[in-house]
């Protein structure tokens, strides 16, 4: 047998690269899953708008299912939250637009009630410590 010759790889070592390559695998997905529930868990609604006693902010948490009735300077626009996500429902704007934002529910989403001047972003509550 030559010095140089490869041997062939065995069942064994097979078997044990095999395994190593499904328990990395498997930990890669598992840090997935758990990033995307810590992300549902850290965000929350931004709601910014005018009323009669001038420019306001809401914080709403994303995980309490409620609606929300914010009254702007020309009407009621309500912001329901409902399992993990927020929508603007039943708004009195002329089109709707808003309400065609659909839930938002990842990081950065965003929608506008123009008409009525309330807008809706999803944010981290760490970023939001100054309006707490």
């Amino acid at each position: 047998m030559d010095a140089k010759e490869k041997k062939p790889v065995s069942g064994k070592k097979m078997n044990l690269i095999f395994v190593l390559v499904v328990l990395v695998l498997a930990a890669v997905l598992a840090g997935w899953y758990w990033l995307d529930q810590k992300d549902a868990h850290e965000l929350c609604a931004f709601v910014q708008y005018e009323n009669k006693d001038g420019s306001q902010q809401m914080i709403l948490p994303l995980d309490v299912d409620k609606t929300y009735d914010i009254e702007t300077v020309f009407d009621t626009v309500h912001i329901q939250v409902k399992d993990g996500a927020a929508a603007f429902v039943n708004s009195p704007c002329p089109d709707h637009v808003c309400e065609g934002f659909g839930w938002l529910d990842k990081h950065a989403s965003f929608a506008s009630c123009v008409p009525n001047g309330v807008f809706l972003t999803i944010e981290e509550k760490g970023d939001l410590r100054d309006f707490q």
